[in-house]
């Protein structure tokens, strides 16, 4: 995954932690990802911003390409083989990530195929600020389980796999969280960002503030 140095030129300006988790919930909205799973999806990035990665390109192309679910749209379904969950279609990670990190955290290995690796990672390092839970991960075909703080520093974070499996690795307090010298986007794709947060915003006509609940005279 690509990524951008602190001091890179053509940085946007210097980019606080709120800006970032609000930039990423309020783009996830106005693509109409579900609330909770927006908000899980923005702790997971500033858990990638924290271990030095920027998770914005692979984000904005997630966006990009999203559609929104429709209320046919089934869920994954995960299978018991054995002492591990298996989901038999690829899961867009938009949509139902978090659903793998609960499985898991419940104490079961899950072996999925998602369109993000590296978000997955993410999702499941954000446990470990918030809820002090560990995860580990073996890459499709990989022969050693890592745990995932590991797995997103590491040269795997480049090409992070989008088949593996996620087991509980360990439960404890919950790590701390340093938001202070967190990566910096380009001002390229934070300008991306910034447009796909427009999505959420409505026309200020009397239409909408009526709908809103809001007076129209001094008298309403």
């Amino acid at each position: 995954m690509a990524e951008a140095p602190h001091n890179q030129p053509g940085t946007a300006t210097h980019v606080s932690a709120n800006q970032w988790r609000t930039g990423l919930l309020k783009a996830c909205v106005g693509a109409h990802v579900v609330r909770g799973v927006a908000e899980d999806i923005a702790d997971a990035c500033l858990a990638l911003l924290t271990l030095d990665r920027d998770p914005l390109p692979a984000m904005l192309a997630l966006l990009d390409d999203w559609k929104r679910p429709t209320t046919n749209t089934p869920p994954p379904q995960f299978k018991a083989i054995g002492d591990r969950q298996c989901c038999g279609s690829a899961i867009a990670v938009l949509a139902h990530g978090p659903s793998i990190i609960d499985l898991a955290q419940a104490g079961r290995t899950v072996d999925c195929e998602v369109d993000s690796g590296m978000l997955l990672l993410g999702l499941a390092q954000s446990r470990s600020h918030s809820q002090g839970v560990m995860f580990e991960i073996l890459p499709e075909g990989g022969a050693t389980w890592t745990d995932v703080a590991t797995s997103i520093s590491s040269n795997l974070s480049s090409v992070a796999p989008n088949g593996m499996s996620v087991r509980l690795k360990s439960t404890g307090e919950r790590l701390k969280q340093d938001l202070t010298q967190l990566p910096q986007p380009s001002a390229e794709h934070w300008t991306r960002l910034q447009k796909l947060t427009e999505a959420i915003l409505v026309p200020a006509d009397s239409s909408n503030r009526a709908d809103a609940g809001a007076g129209l005279t001094d008298n309403d």
